[in-house]
């Protein structure tokens, strides 16, 4: 009894040791903390540590080391709906992206503004609440989403598959074009993107 005792107790100081060393602002789950111990003892001591205020459980299984605000009278701040999102995703295994209809408008391509945040995903679809916030995984099997490393160009991948054939025009690839630098533009051109994304990249 007394070992066990012991071990708990271990499995706290390394758990509250190792939060306090990430930065504020950081958004985890216990598997991130690579601790050695019984997944049991982790998890009471993180349940322990939200009751006392020093992280909040934004998210079944996913937590938040809160960064707190200097003009709101040290109030925490919320965490990153898209790192949160980031987080979730690796736990799962499954890949993610930004919805189309977010990337078209951050483009310029669209006015139009999701009333939730969406996202692509790998996985399931599904809805989901974080820290009071809606959003909303759409599952799609088209990897070309996925494909791209760098934000900027699988952004413009992503709002091109959503605003379809009809309403990519060489007006929209020009913005596209814009909004990349002649780099990414040319990663862009290079993936493995369906027929009329091709011509309309080629064309530009």
């Amino acid at each position: 009894m007394r070992t066990s005792t012991v071990t708990a107790n271990s499995v706290s100081s390394l758990v509250k040791s190792k939060i306090t060393r990430f930065n504020r602002g950081r958004v985890f789950t216990p598997d991130n903390l690579n601790i050695s111990g019984s997944r049991e003892a982790i998890l009471r001591a993180l349940s322990r540590l939200v009751v006392s205020g020093v992280i909040k459980r934004v998210y079944k299984g996913v937590y938040y080391k809160p960064e707190i605000s200097t003009l709101f009278k040290g109030r925490p701040l919320p965490p990153s709906l898209s790192e949160t999102v980031k987080v979730i995703s690796r736990a799962n295994g499954e890949k993610i992206q930004v919805h189309g209809a977010l990337a078209a408008n951050k483009l310029g391509l669209s006015n139009q503004v999701p009333m939730i945040k969406v996202f692509y995903t790998s996985g399931p679809t599904r809805e989901i609440v974080i820290g009071g916030s809606r959003v909303k995984f759409v599952h799609t099997s088209n990897e070309a989403l996925f494909e791209a490393k760098e934000p900027a160009v699988a952004m413009a991948v992503a709002a091109m598959y959503y605003l379809g054939k009809d309403l990519v025009d060489k007006e929209k690839v020009e913005r596209i074009k814009s909004n990349l630098t002649e780099d990414q533009f040319e990663k862009l051109k290079e993936m493995k993107l369906t027929g009329w994304m091709k011509s309309a990249l080629h064309a530009a």
